[in-house]
């Protein structure tokens, strides 16, 4: 598996969504904590700076 990343807004970010769900439904990842931190990891540059932003630090809870 390739873990999907997301560099800038000019990216498909749905498709970015999309790849992600499929990457840890393929890996049978499960746990909250370890898919934020792929989410964590898949992140970068520009989008980064604003998921730390508007996300990061903040309770939020995943649903399946």
């Amino acid at each position: 598996f390739i873990m999907p990343e997301l560099n800038s807004f000019e990216q498909d970010h749905e498709k970015y969504v999309d790849d992600f769900i499929v990457y840890i439904n393929l890996a049978n990842i499960n746990n909250e904590q370890r898919i934020r931190n792929i989410l964590d990891r898949s992140v970068k540059g520009e989008v980064r700076e604003w998921y730390n932003r508007e996300f990061d630090n903040k309770n939020w809870e995943l649903q399946n």
